[in-house]
C-alpha cells in the first residue's frame, strides 16, 4: 500500500492555509496545518498582497509540518556520495506497512539491505532548471551535457 503526504499551500483574497494531503493509497484525507489571513496593503496608490508576510505565514505552517512528519536520511550511497554525503532513507512501496507497523529497533537496518544500491536516477538537466522564470516539464527530462563555461 502506497502511503504518501504531500504539503499544499493554498493562498485567497481573505486566508492562506498550508495543508497537508494524507494519502493511504486508497484515499486522501486533507489536515490543515496552519491558516492565517491575508488582506492587501496600499503600496504607491495601489492595493498588493504583504508578500513578506505571507513568507513567514507559510514557513511557520512548514515549521508544523515538520512537527508532524519527518524525512530520514542515511549514509549516501556510491552514486549520489560524489554530490552529498547523505541521502533519503527509502523505503519501497512493499515495505511501507512493515516499516509504520513494526516496533523492532532493527527494522531500520532490515529493510535497507532491501534496498536496491542506488535506487534514484541520475542524469543532466539543462541550465533553465536555475532560473525561476522558467517552467516546463522539459526542464526535468535528460538533456546533453553542457559545456563548462569557464
Amino acid at each position: 500500500m502506497a502511503h504518501r503526504v504531500h504539503l499544499a499551500i493554498d493562498l485567497g483574497a481573505e486566508s492562506g492555509r498550508v495543508i497537508a494531503g494524507l494519502w493511504n493509497g486508497k484515499s486522501l484525507r486533507l489536515e490543515e496545518l496552519h491558516r492565517f489571513p491575508n488582506g492587501p496593503v496600499p503600496l504607491a496608490g495601489t492595493l498588493r498582497w504583504n508578500v513578506l508576510r505571507l513568507l513567514a505565514e507559510i514557513q511557520n505552517g512548514l515549521a508544523l509540518a515538520e512537527k508532524c512528519f519527518v524525512l530520514l536520511t542515511t549514509a549516501a550511497n556510491p552514486g549520489v556520495a560524489p554530490i552529498h554525503d547523505r541521502m533519503p532513507f527509502i523505503v519501497r512501496d512493499n515495505q511501507f506497512d512493515r516499516w509504520l507497523n513494526n516496533s523492532d529497533p532493527q527494522l531500520p537496518s532490515s529493510i535497507f539491505h532491501l534496498l536496491d544500491k542506488n535506487p534514484l536516477d541520475f542524469y543532466a538537466v539543462s541550465r533553465k532548471v536555475n532560473n525561476v522564470r522558467n517552467e516546463s516539464p522539459d526542464l526535468v527530462r535528460p538533456a546533453a551535457i553542457e559545456k563548462e563555461l569557464f
